[in-house]
């Protein structure tokens, strides 16, 4: 039985109603706490290998280039979000770069642990960062993590690890100088020395002198005539350095360009963000124009970055612009970023200056009722809060951001450009319950037996 052309044409409207209707009641803006308790996803924190909640995010991060998550040192749950989002985008994405927040040097050693799993090399590795956020089991099984990972994979597909940082640390650097030389058989006994003491002249003296308030212009000083006595040796020897060194070339000139920019900032204080606003937008410029070099010379497709909480903002906050911010703004990566911003319930830190845990969180006091009066309370969750219904789309609001951050919202600076909150993180990371790391101590230093 055929349907006359009125009925189908009334069906048809009929249909296409509803179907507006829909699309309108989901586009309709939800209340910050309605939205939460629809669109918050359990993660399963200590599930790393498998991680099917995080599939809520394919469509999301399709087209993006770069995926942000923020730090806190200290904190167990940190590296498990590191390994857990690199598990998932290296599987599910198309993940190539892992971008650390560190420098060129350092970026170069852990690159070659997860290349080759040289159990010596990472140790050698522990004893540079004693006193650091990367000295902690959980990094150190986020890198194991990645050695393993990169096994499985065809040379094609295998994870890099690159250090964007533009400051450098003297011992990585030292470190660095040690591998060039060892893997460069090639090397003239003059090149060798002139690297040799390149490495022994800034080990005299502090590539940043961000602690030492005194000698800075002397220590800067210092620092350049380093710099300039070996950059002026590779090009007055360029056609051997090239044939000798080949793309390590590259690598040491990236080092050389991120101590030279160090000095800009040495000597100021990094304590507070919002009253040393000229070290960090300085620092995060800096290593913006690294990433610019590095995506020039490795194509840095699908790249993944943890980093310090702020810098993964994608806009100016409270006058301060930060790494994601600069990024953000290159018309190359407009609307090609995702940042996540990680928020803690209370739980314990472990506080190197100390030496001990102590009692932590960051979560502002809205987020922390929401979370009471619903079904999420003692769960981690992922929420991405650019949706159609989003409030978050609308307004700016105190909930994706850390209670330290949420402070300045009275402040007008903030006021002034406060936008909406997608405009500076898209996803929120909850952790319920965070844990200390777990130090590792002056063991390392014990000789074999």
């Amino acid at each position: 039985m055929k349907m006359n052309s009125s009925k189908l044409i009334t069906m048809s409207v009929v249909v296409g109603l509803i179907l507006l209707v829909m699309v309108a009641c989901e586009a309709k803006p939800l209340s910050e706490e309605e939205y939460i308790k629809k669109y918050a996803v359990e993660l399963k924190i200590d599930e790393t290998v498998d991680n099917l909640e995080l599939e809520s995010f394919n469509k999301i991060i399709k087209d993006k280039r770069i995926i942000f998550t923020n730090e806190m040192h200290g904190v167990n749950e940190n590296s498990i979000i590191q390994t857990k989002v690199s598990q998932y985008l290296i599987d599910n994405w198309g993940l190539k770069y892992i971008l650390v927040e560190g420098g060129y040097a350092a970026g170069t050693i852990l690159n070659t642990y997860i290349q080759t799993g040289d159990e010596e090399l990472l140790n050698q590795y522990k004893k540079i960062y004693l006193m650091n956020k990367f000295n902690n089991t959980s990094y150190y099984d986020y890198m194991k993590s990645l050695f393993e990972k990169n096994k499985e994979l065809s040379e094609e597909h295998k994870i890099r690890i690159i250090g964007i940082d533009s400051i450098e640390n003297v011992p990585c650097v030292k470190m660095f100088i040690d591998l060039l030389i060892k893997n460069n058989p090639d090397l003239s006994p003059e090149q060798i020395n002139v690297l040799n003491t390149f490495s022994s002249e800034i080990e005299e003296v502090d590539i940043l002198n961000s602690t030492l308030e005194y000698n800075v212009e002397e220590n800067k000083s210092k620092v350049q005539q380093a710099v300039n006595k070996l950059e002026s040796h590779i090009t007055s020897n360029d056609v051997e350095y090239e044939e000798n060194l080949e793309d390590s070339l590259f690598e040491l000139k990236v080092i050389l360009s991120n101590i030279k920019n160090t000095q800009e900032i040495s000597g100021k204080s990094l304590n507070d963000h919002y009253n040393k606003k000229e070290f960090y937008e300085v620092r995060d410029k800096n290593t913006y124009n690294n990433f610019k070099i590095l995506d020039e010379k490795f194509n840095l497709e699908k790249s993944y970055i943890h980093y310090g909480g702020s810098h993964v903002y994608q806009k100016e906050f409270n006058g301060v612009k930060y790494l994601a911010s600069y990024l953000n703004d290159d018309d190359e990566l407009r609307g090609k970023i995702y940042s996540f911003s990680t928020v803690y319930n209370q739980g314990g830190i472990f506080k190197y200056e100390s030496c001990s845990n102590e009692t932590f969180s960051n979560i502002s006091g809205d987020l922390k009722r929401i979370i009471k009066e619903s079904k999420l309370e003692g769960k981690n969750f992922i929420l991405d809060l650019s949706k159609a219904s989003s409030p978050f789309k609308k307004a700016m609001s105190k909930i994706p951001f850390s209670e330290y951050d949420s402070n300045y919202f009275e402040k007008e600076v903030f006021k002034n450009n406060a936008g909406v909150c997608t405009d500076y993180v898209q996803g929120i990371i909850f952790i319920d319950y965070p844990t200390p790391i777990q130090w590792i101590s002056l063991d390392i230093f014990k000789d074999k037996k």
